[in-house]
């Protein structure tokens, strides 16, 4: 299965250029096999004219405004693509980009786009802002989830998302746990909905949630 990783975004407009950061730390990595990154910038027709040899699957990687947090990243599979008007060479929006593809009947079977949402794009500077420059390790972890994942029958962004939430829930107990502590209180012996971690660490099934909640909650 060949996968083409694909950085959108302009360097010199600070967080805009998310996209093409995390290719170029991709792009720093030991290669894999039938995976290819490729830097678009804002020369969305070089991605086009590169899907005209047949891929499986996309993924775009690209600063998304849609009013979160900056720094907060997004995982979407694309299910349609518009259709093509007017042909920009430049063609800086994955969409134009995705819709020439598309007229070309090159648009790939499967199609991500990994994104976050920026913080400033309108300075003339190469810096990006710290909650997005710290986001890049994140978006790092969810391609190599993808790829992974991806083309395995269940939906990778549905499975991405349950295993996000089930990190965060983790996260939550350990602040309450350690908030209980330092007032010298004492776990209580169920939390409603979810088990204790030592119940966890003691069934079988659950080995590797455990190891992941001894991560990040120290234990």
């Amino acid at each position: 299965m060949r996968t083409l990783i694909a950085g959108f975004g302009n360097v010199l407009r600070g967080d805009d250029g998310f996209g093409v950061e995390v290719i170029r730390r991709l792009q720093e990595r030991e290669p894999i096999s039938d995976v290819e990154v490729m830097e678009v910038g804002t020369a969305g027709i070089r991605l086009a004219q590169e899907l005209l040899t047949p891929c499986d699957r996309l993924i775009i990687v690209d600063a998304m405004n849609r009013g979160g947090t900056p720094g907060t990243v997004y995982v979407v599979r694309v299910e349609s693509v518009d259709a093509a008007g007017e042909v920009d060479l430049h063609l800086a929006v994955p969409a134009r980009a995705l819709a020439v593809a598309k007229a070309l009947r090159a648009l790939p079977p499967e199609v991500f786009i990994v994104g976050c949402e920026p913080g400033e794009v309108d300075e003339l500077t190469t810096e990006m802002t710290p909650p997005v420059q710290a986001a890049v390790g994140a978006v790092l972890e969810h391609i190599d989830w993808l790829l992974a994942n991806g083309g395995a029958g269940a939906d990778p962004v549905a499975e991405l998302q349950q295993r996000d939430e089930i990190l965060q829930m983790m996260l939550g107990i350990c602040a309450s746990s350690r908030i209980l502590a330092h007032h010298g209180s004492r776990m209580p012996s169920l939390i409603p909905g979810l088990p204790m971690w030592s119940r966890m660490k003691r069934t079988p099934g659950h080995r590797r949630t455990s190891s992941i909640a001894s991560a990040i909650c120290g234990w």
